[in-house]
């Protein structure tokens, strides 16, 4: 495990933890000594191909993963945003079908016995 490959690929696993974990803030500790792995690599004369072939394979996964954890928050912002917007407003249509917007009272409901 001495090797910068063995070490890139160890750390590419614990990216891949942290990512399926959602500690992304693991990530960006992560990030210069993942740089400097891959620049470590990519200096070597004769790289192993099967090892060279592997970190291609993590790095793609781990990208895939990002890709959706990111999908994933968007997703969730929009929830939120339309949430937000149905506490404000009412969609619905007036008599002849046409969309219409009620905008919500800002007060206190009146509760009778």
């Amino acid at each position: 495990m001495n090797r910068p490959t063995d070490r890139l690929l160890a750390l590419l696993d614990a990216e891949r933890t942290a990512i399926l974990a959602g500690a992304f803030d693991t990530l960006a500790a992560q990030a210069q000594q993942k740089a400097d792995l891959f620049d470590t690599v990519a200096g070597e004369t004769k790289p192993d191909p099967s090892q060279l072939r592997l970190l291609g394979a993590r790095v793609s996964r781990n990208q895939e993963l990002l890709q959706a954890a990111m999908a994933g928050v968007r997703d969730v912002q929009t929830r939120m945003a339309a949430l937000t917007a149905a506490q404000s407003t009412l969609n619905t249509y007036d008599r002849s079908g046409q969309p219409s917007q009620i905008a919500r009272r800002q007060g206190k409901f009146e509760h009778k016995v």
